[in-house]
């Protein structure tokens, strides 16, 4: 999956991130990502997984539906797509 095709993600994870008031390294280590990860997706364009990604949702407590299309899924959606993240 591209997420550049999605849009302005990566501005939904600035968002979310300044809303936390954590800092990137803080995000990317809580996410059980390198320290630079978050920093690396959003400042040099690096692609995040979707089991990464869903970590750092986590972290951020925000929905990954949320941050990739600016909308909520159910709950089970949610699930589904976290289950699916540990089939790769």
């Amino acid at each position: 999956m591209i997420l550049n095709d999605i849009g302005t993600w990566r501005l939904r994870i600035r968002d979310a991130l300044e809303q936390s008031g954590k800092s990137m390294r803080e995000v990317s280590l809580a996410a059980q990502c390198g320290p630079g990860y978050l920093f690396d997706i959003l400042e040099s364009g690096k692609e995040p997984t979707v089991e990464r990604l869903l970590r750092i949702a986590n972290v951020l407590e925000i929905s990954v539906s949320s941050l990739l299309y600016g909308i909520q899924m159910g709950k089970e959606e949610e699930e589904l797509l976290e289950l699916y993240s540990t089939l790769t």
